[in-house]
């Protein structure tokens, strides 16, 4: 699965890390940056059918800078793919959720 970690140094409540723990092999990766405060990650699968093959993305407040990130994560090796300053301040508690496009007989607009 993929959360946050708050208290992610053992001192700090605000250190904050993306968190990718594999529960059936026991391993954890994180990916952080000091004054970088994640919001919610979600997982957006690749082409294969293989269990991590597709990239996690989020938004990430960055402190230090009082910016907004963009940040795509490689899902298998938690290497960045991508960080892209937004261009407005996004509050880092902010959800949001993935949803492939759909044929356009099926979309929805609400």
């Amino acid at each position: 699965y993929y959360a946050v970690e708050w208290w992610h140094d053992g001192e700090a409540y605000a250190s904050m890390a993306v968190l990718k723990h594999d529960l059936c092999r026991g391993t954890r990766k994180y990916w952080r940056r000091p004054n970088t405060y994640p919001g919610e990650p979600f997982f957006v699968g690749g082409l294969s059918s293989a269990e991590d093959d597709g990239a996690v993305v989020f938004i990430a407040l960055d402190g230090a800078r009082a910016r907004s990130i963009f940040v795509t994560l490689d899902a298998r090796s938690f290497e960045e793919l991508a960080v892209v300053e937004l261009p407005v301040h996004i509050p880092f508690t902010a959800h949001g959720q993935f949803i492939p496009e759909a044929d356009s007989a099926e979309k929805v607009i609400v």
